[in-house]
């Protein structure tokens, strides 16, 4: 080895056992088009119940038995000074799945969960027919005799191994004896991740040439018309054990577009490990060691986190999700900006001891001497947001536990207000960015487009016609009423991209006054402190981004809604001070 070389060089292994519950809690349906029994769950004596032809064990199969984690870093001292670095390092991480991925679906769904979807009026949605659950519609005896009407869970017996690909390198320099340079780039790769979902279960749509087509819009009905919604996988004339496997990326036949995934369940809230995530950063940071009273220190990052779903236990972890449904059935629908991705971030900090003039003595010494000030400064932008509508309303006619629809970007328009929060108001999303999703050509519209959209007085179809102003009628994709036109298709899933605005970033400053009052007859070290800190000192309103509740673009006729894309909330209070007397001794 040489003398300004160090390499090291590892291997972990790392397993775990199948996340299991010793009462036989666990109730997972084996496939995601699963018939359930004809027989009853059972209760035992203390009331648990279990259900026959379940999988009772979270996994079929342990994914972390090859867990075998190679890792190889160096340091490097190219000039044998001491004072510059070369180092970096890759490593492979296992994400084990612990119970943590799983206990909120075990706490959530039958038999033994307190949720369960009941009949109610009005809009189809949640898992319900326009007129009735789908239990209810396929096999009535299902309704008493399992609750099939219940919400259900699905984990995928046969995951893959989740593990995550690190990497770093960085180059360090000496710039005085008390300041250093750092300038690094850090990376990672993960595979495999978990996809939390509330609902996996949704009528499928078509992929057209103009992007995901629902064929089924409840506004037209999914009864008597074909294709019929509630077909089991024997009226479609395919055995009840159609594609059992379980393993949804290899056995997407038994998906049927245009019908209800399983149409025996009204929700499925599952864990299946498919989703992805990539992270690149170039990192900068400058220490300056305190010397002459005098310490200052700077990191910036400028990086992106990319992923598919940024989840662990939830579908919606985080506050700027709308929805914990997405469409999980096309990755690049959902590859974006990570919910918690924040892309550029400059922190600085330092303290400051102040000197104390030697001529100083006396009251006036006291009174001058021993004084630090301090301050933190931090600049950054904002997370990411995913506007959509149709949160309340199935307007795609997806019959999930939980419908959207994603909207269309205008293209060329500014997705946000910059100067909102100050003289621009409080409306940070801009609008008119965002319209019902547009048909490539009216020839498409009128051979696959829903003309009656499902808008109005419980949920009533509304002919196009009647929304679309008369000066725009025949209209080709602009100047209508409330967005819509006569290319408005509103069974098309539309195109704005996953977390493709950008919320409102932070600029804060945090400053401190600190005096020191050593009193000598007390104690060598004994001190009494006075601390006035000045939090938000430049008394700045940092906004938060909107929250989930404002982020439905269009209401049920097709408007703008009136809160959407406001600001409601703020990141930081506004400027507070406070005072303490701290003793130490």
């Amino acid at each position: 080895m040489l003398s300004n070389l160090m390499v090291n060089v590892g291997l972990r292994y790392e397993a775990s056992t199948i996340p299991s519950e010793v009462d036989d809690k666990i109730n997972n349906l084996e496939t995601l088009f699963q018939n359930l029994p004809t027989g009853a769950c059972v209760a035992n004596t203390f009331g648990i119940g279990t259900c026959p032809g379940f999988y009772h064990q979270t996994f079929q199969h342990n994914p972390t038995l090859k867990n075998f984690e190679p890792r190889i870093g160096f340091a490097w001292q190219p000039f044998h000074d001491g004072k510059t670095s070369v180092r970096g390092g890759f490593g492979i991480f296992d994400v084990l799945p612990l119970s943590y991925m799983f206990a909120l679906n075990s706490l959530q769904t039958a038999p033994n969960g307190a949720e369960i979807d009941l009949k109610f009026s009005g809009i189809a949605g949640q898992g319900h027919f326009p007129t009735q659950l789908a239990a209810d519609t396929t096999n009535p005896a299902l309704v008493s005799n399992s609750g099939a009407a219940a919400r259900w869970t699905y984990a995928d017996p046969f995951p893959k191994r989740n593990y995550v690909m690190q990497w770093n390198f960085n180059i360090q320099r000496e710039i005085t004896p008390s300041t250093s340079v750092t300038l690094a780039y850090a990376g990672s790769r993960g595979f495999h991740n978990p996809f939390q979902t509330d609902d996996l279960n949704t009528v499928f749509p078509v992929h057209s040439s103009a992007g995901w087509l629902f064929p089924n819009p409840v506004g037209s009905g999914c009864l008597p018309a074909p294709p019929d919604c509630s077909a089991t996988l024997a009226a479609l004339g395919l055995p009840a054990t159609f594609n059992s496997g379980g393993k949804i990326s290899n056995n997407p036949a038994a998906i049927v577009p245009g019908l209800l995934i399983n149409s025996n369940v009204a929700q499925i809230q599952s864990t299946i490990f498919t989703a992805s995530s990539w992270y690149n950063a170039l990192q900068v940071a400058v220490a300056k060691r305190m010397s002459h009273g005098f310490q200052v220190g700077g990191n910036f990052t400028w990086g992106k986190a990319i992923d598919e779903s940024s989840s662990s236990f939830a579908g919606d972890n985080y506050s700027n999700n709308p929805s914990a449904i997405i469409p999980w059935w096309d990755s690049s629908v959902i590859k974006g900006p990570s919910d918690f991705n924040v892309t550029r971030n400059l922190v600085i900090n330092g303290l400051w001891q102040v000197p104390t003039p030697a001529s100083f003595s006396g009251p006036a010494g006291w009174i001058v001497r021993g004084w630090g000030l301090g301050a933190v400064f931090e600049a950054s932008d904002g997370i990411p947001l995913w506007p959509l509508s149709g949160l309340d309303i199935d307007a795609l006619g997806m019959l999930n536990g939980g419908p959207y629809d994603i909207p269309s970007y205008v293209s060329g328009c500014a997705l946000t207000n910059p100067s909102s929060g100050r003289s621009g108001g409080l409306q940070y999303i801009n609008p008119s960015c965002y319209v019902v999703a547009q048909a490539p050509s009216q020839a498409f519209a009128t051979a696959n487009c829903d003309q009656n959209p499902p808008f109005g007085a419980k949920g009533k179809p509304v002919p196009l016609a009647s929304l679309i102003a008369p000066s725009a009628r025949p209209a080709t994709g602009g100047g209508a009423a409330f967005g819509v036109s006569s290319l408005s298709c509103f069974n098309l899933m539309g195109n704005l991209g996953r977390n493709t605005v950008i919320g409102p970033g932070l600029l804060n400053t945090d400053f401190s006054m600190v005096k020191d009052n050593h009193i000598r007859a007390l104690g060598e070290a004994f001190n009494i402190q006075f601390r006035a800190e000045f939090f938000n000192i430049m008394n700045r309103v940092n906004y938060a981004p909107p929250i989930a509740n404002n982020l439905e673009s269009l209401t049920g006729n097709g408007a703008a809604a009136s809160n959407f894309g406001t600001l409601t909330k703020t990141q930081v209070d506004m400027r507070e001070i406070q005072f303490a007397l701290k003793m130490i001794w």
